[in-house]
């Protein structure tokens, strides 16, 4: 069995309004449901996720407006399709922004046991991490502790599984944070594209 730790982008990726999913984020998810891995969540994710998901809001429509005017202004042809696209945008965005909170609670509902809690053994983690001297926001060094010492629990308990990290978050694939994830067995991928069968 493969095991793959995920944090906060693969939560917000199944989550936010269409046009931010990675369809790999969705075909991870797939694979767990269907058995072929083993999903594990940090819960300290989904509580960023609650802090992340508020700021897909109307304000980011001004982002797409002015890419829709410098679309616009190169071909002028497309307008109507574009317009209609646009408007789609907005009613997606609209109906995200109702029910952003029961997605989240119907993911954590779906993934159910393979949300685990932070743990003492993380905050030890944190201690050696320190040393380290890597400048990450608090969050992330909690999540990052939590699914290092969380793969290093689970191996004790399935010692003939892989373990993987995958992440879209470019501070947990630094090379002094790969290297300290590597060497407790745990490798960093910056992608969620993974192939089951490793």
């Amino acid at each position: 069995m493969t095991h793959v730790f995920v944090e906060t982008n693969w939560i917000v990726s199944r989550i936010a309004p269409a046009w931010f999913h990675d369809p790999e984020a969705a075909a991870l998810h797939e694979k767990h449901r269907a058995g072929k891995i083993q999903i594990h969540v940090p819960v300290i994710s989904i509580h960023e996720a609650r802090s992340v998901l508020p700021r897909f809001s109307r304000n980011r429509l001004r982002e797409l407006d002015g890419l829709v005017n410098w679309i616009l202004a190169a071909e002028p042809e497309v307008k109507p399709a574009v317009q209609r696209i646009k408007e789609r945008g907005l009613s997606a965005l609209q109906s995200f922004e109702a029910t952003r909170e029961k997605r989240l609670m119907e993911l954590v509902n779906d993934l159910d046991d393979a949300i685990f809690p932070y743990r003492a053994e993380a905050m030890a983690l944190q201690l050696e991490l320190a040393k380290l001297r890597v400048k990450m926001k608090p969050f992330d060094q909690a999540i990052f502790c939590s699914v290092v010492s969380e793969a290093i629990l689970e191996r004790a308990r399935d010692p003939e599984a892989n373990f993987l990290f995958c992440t879209l978050d470019g501070d947990f694939t630094k090379k002094e944070l790969a290297q300290f994830a590597e060497e407790r067995g745990v490798p960093i991928l910056g992608t969620f594209e993974i192939d089951s069968e490793r």
